[in-house]
């Protein structure tokens, strides 16, 4: 079946729901629908594309669906669904702290304000917005209202219900979390980013075993999985597995394309995760890598005072992991520290003048 088969099936279908549901839509609700527009069966073939590589969530497969994005707006420019791809691919490279966000953010927003007005219904768009409320501007209010719009306007939509789950993580609603997470993996149960973020939110609510099964059961389908890999290293530490945590530390490193970070963390556990640290800082101004990895590695080495010195300069370089600190069971014992509140203000600062910003 081919995309414009796919395409044509899917609005006789939204004809058909429409019609039995017509009388319960609002007048500017269904004023929206009825515009809607026919889209280019190559560019929708471009976005699944997108998508699919999206999903495999390392640096090369961004590039890829990157070009595929690009590629599907080139061939229909008002295709909104495309320009959040773009948006999320650009925005993910810069959020996972592979170069600076102050680069891509503002672009990224754009683009998904951009989608906004083309497809005011668009869930995508709606969940797009919330990530920026949420890790750019810090609006958490604003943010869920716009991941909840999102869910009721697409409940199948499963990247809305993660990356909600993720906000939920970040206010210390773990079971939340967790319950949101697995209507994810539930509407999409193959798909391994959300099987990541399940491992995340299990961790992050205690549920060690839990978490440790669910990255076990990745390595099934992908032995080299670099979000199975990463996820496990922070769980195995938590659970106080240091040998096996330190392998997976450096085989992540080596599945994110920085061999040399692996290679350097030898010796004890502590001692390798500060050498790791070292490593990324002597290596940033030829390979950009956020403030926050190395904090992350100093909060495996135990080096709080470290920990929170690299935590000030990622709120300075607008680390936008940052939203995930405050609730994140790694950086427990820095959050009792009277400087954490120092680090924090500075994050909401930054974030303010971001928002300002967008008006």
């Amino acid at each position: 079946m081919n995309s414009a088969t796919v395409l044509m099936l899917q609005n006789e279908l939204t004809t058909a729901i429409l019609t039995e549901i017509r009388g319960a839509l609002s007048a500017a609700d269904a004023g929206r629908i009825a515009k809607t527009r026919p889209v280019d069966p190559e560019a929708y073939e471009d976005y699944l594309k997108g998508k699919f590589y999206w999903y495999r969530f390392t640096p090369a497969d961004f590039q890829t669906a990157q070009t595929y994005f690009e590629r599907a707006l080139q061939k229909d420019p008002n295709y909104a669904p495309a320009s959040i791809g773009l948006a999320d691919t650009i925005g993910t490279v810069a959020h996972m702290g592979l170069m600076p966000t102050t680069e891509v953010f503002p672009r990224a927003h754009a683009l998904t304000r951009r989608a906004l007005e083309l497809d005011p219904l668009l869930a995508a768009a709606h969940d797009m917005e919330a990530r920026f409320l949420f890790a750019w501007t810090w609006d958490w209010p604003a943010a869920q209202r716009e991941f909840l719009r999102a869910i009721e306007l697409n409940p199948n939509y499963p990247d809305a219900h993660c990356i909600y789950s993720q906000l939920l993580q970040s206010t210390g609603r773990t079971d939340e979390s967790v319950a949101e997470m697995r209507k994810a993996v539930a509407i999409d149960p193959q798909n391994p980013f959300f099987q990541e973020n399940l491992g995340v939110a299990l961790s992050n609510a205690g549920r060690y075993d839990e978490s440790i099964a669910v990255f076990r059961q990745m390595f099934v389908a992908d032995p080299n999985s670099y979000m199975a890999q990463d996820g496990l290293w922070d769980t195995l530490f938590l659970a106080k597995h240091y040998d096996e945590a330190l392998r997976q530390a450096r085989a992540s490193w080596i599945s994110l394309g920085r061999p040399d970070i692996a290679n350097a963390m030898q010796g004890e556990y502590r001692d390798a995760m500060r050498k790791g640290a070292e490593t990324i800082i002597a290596t940033r101004a030829q390979k950009y890598l956020a403030a926050g990895y190395v904090a992350r590695c100093y909060a495996h080495a135990g080096m709080n005072d470290k920990v929170l010195e690299w935590l000030q300069k990622a709120a300075e370089e607008r680390d936008t992991r940052m939203c995930y600190v405050v609730g994140d069971p790694l950086y427990a014992s820095v959050r009792r520290d009277p400087r954490f509140q120092t680090v924090m203000a500075t994050v909401r600062s930054k974030a303010a003048s971001a928002s300002r910003g967008t008006r």
